[in-house]
């Protein structure tokens, strides 16, 4: 069976809001973006039910140089224990790039995720794609490593 990946309409909007808030308020900064995926899975379908920021720094060419794996441990524990999606988990993480395809150093940061999930999702969203239709600009990679 393939991966199912459904997100909540509020999640888009947070990509959304996340992407054009951080352009409003840097900038001359990159215009990269990082955040976590959470929500609850089961077998090979993930529900996507929120997502938060992740402070992270970005180089020149805007590919991830640090991304804070601590923050979203903290974060996902005080959300546990304030009850708040208390059944959730990491489900993996996004960020926007041209095109909605990886970039170089993207394969590095997804790495730092397996200590979360088992098998971690990459959301990749591109707010400058021009659409058409209902259609949206992401895509969801799940990546599988072959020795």
């Amino acid at each position: 069976m393939s991966l199912q990946v459904k997100i909540a309409q509020v999640c888009v909007l947070n990509l959304s809001d996340h992407y054009t808030r951080h352009c409003k308020q840097h900038k001359k900064a990159s215009k990269r973006v990082c955040g976590v995926l959470y929500g609850t899975q089961v077998g090979r379908v993930l529900n996507v039910k929120g997502t938060f920021e992740v402070p992270s720094t970005i180089d020149k060419s805007g590919e991830i140089e640090k991304l804070d794996y601590k923050f979203v441990e903290d974060k996902m524990k005080i959300m546990k224990e304030a009850n708040f999606y208390k059944e959730s988990e990491v489900l993996g993480w996004y960020s926007n790039t041209p095109d909605m395809k990886p970039l170089s150093k993207d394969l590095q940061t997804h790495k730092g995720f397996y200590e979360m999930n088992e098998n971690p999702i990459y959301l990749t969203f591109d707010p400058e794609k021009k659409i058409k239709g209902y259609d949206l600009p992401i895509n969801a990679y799940e990546i599988k490593f072959v020795q």
